[in-house]
């Protein structure tokens, strides 16, 4: 009984996947647009605004900044390397979860029977309609249906080892 719900949760894990399959690529796609600009954070702008920048009640020298403010311009730096550095910590770690899941889930896919796998490629991740995927293979919806059913309960025997081993965090959304 415990397995049957370990099964059946892992099942809809699977389907979660399919399904947000790709919205997972776009969250990728996203999050390596933002790491590779993370660098284009432009420190030096926000340094040169503070430095040129004088308060009400203190007078900047003709020479340039008071030491006060550029000490005040360096502590900024500092902050913005330490954010910048959080931050692409926290990219990476979504990122590389992400891609495990979606580098997965598209090698078992492709280890399934070739009806199976296009049956799921083409209606999750290429967003043909049964409709549209009746007319094109020349089968009914139910016979589709089945095809689906069965290479999801294939993933399931595919996912379940790592499951129990507890090496799918991906799958616990």
């Amino acid at each position: 009984s415990s397995l049957k719900g370990v099964i059946m949760e892992l099942r809809e894990n699977i389907l979660y996947l399919l399904e947000h399959y790709n919205q997972m690529r776009v969250e990728i796609d996203t999050l390596k647009f933002e790491m590779r600009n993370l660098n284009r954070m432009k420190d030096v702008e926000m340094i040169e605004a503070l430095t040129f920048s004088s308060s009400l009640g203190e007078k900047v020298a003709s020479s340039g900044a008071s030491d006060k403010t550029a000490g005040i311009a360096l502590s900024y730096q500092e902050q913005l390397e330490r954010l910048r550095d959080e931050a692409k910590a926290a990219i990476s770690t979504k990122l590389s979860a992400l891609v495990l899941t979606i580098d997965r889930l598209d090698f078992y896919i492709s280890k399934l029977p070739p009806v199976e796998g296009a049956v799921l490629r083409e209606y999750y991740i290429e967003n043909y309609s049964w409709r549209d995927l009746q007319e094109l293979k020349g089968v009914t919806a139910k016979t589709l249906i089945r095809h689906r059913d069965e290479a999801v309960d294939r993933l399931v025997r595919m996912y379940s080892p790592l499951a129990e081993a507890g090496l799918l965090p991906d799958c616990n959304r």
